[in-house]
């Protein structure tokens, strides 16, 4: 969207696109291709799209703070496993098993989400809804 124009424009190429998210240095775009979950990276300075991580589905994008990484969710059957793939040698590289301790919630799908803090710490979502249940003693006045 051009702020003094108020035109809004589509980026070219971006036709079967979703969950796009900017890099924190507003270089970059990433985004999920519709008919295969692949992430593909669009360049602001060079205009133009690619592919970030090959043949990957991914899901739960998110950039690191520095803008070089952009960590997700990517499942194959029961696992899903949280991983990173770098602007520099684009290699995925697993961060962790996040269905190992079966306690994130299953919030939408067959995805649990995760995210990054700030700080570019890992957030996951957890549903203690049925599995901690305390008992209060209240006094009211």
């Amino acid at each position: 969207m051009n702020l003094k124009t108020r035109a809004v424009t589509a980026i070219p190429g971006s036709s079967g696109l979703f969950s796009p998210k900017w890099s924190p240095d507003g270089r970059y775009l990433v985004a999920i291709k519709y008919d295969d979950v692949r992430l593909k990276l669009f360049d602001m300075n060079l205009h133009t799209w690619q592919d970030l991580a090959g043949d990957i589905r991914a899901g739960y994008l998110e950039w690191t703070p520095d803008s070089k990484c952009v960590v997700f969710v990517h499942q194959e059957g029961a696992a899903r496993w949280e991983n990173r793939v770098c602007l520099a040698g684009r290699k995925v590289q697993p961060i962790g098993d996040v269905a190992a301790s079966g306690k994130l919630v299953e919030a939408f799908g067959s995805w649990e989400w995760t995210g990054l803090a700030p700080d570019g710490s890992i957030l996951a979502l957890r549903d203690t809804s049925t599995q901690e249940i305390y008992a209060l003693d209240v006094k009211w006045p």
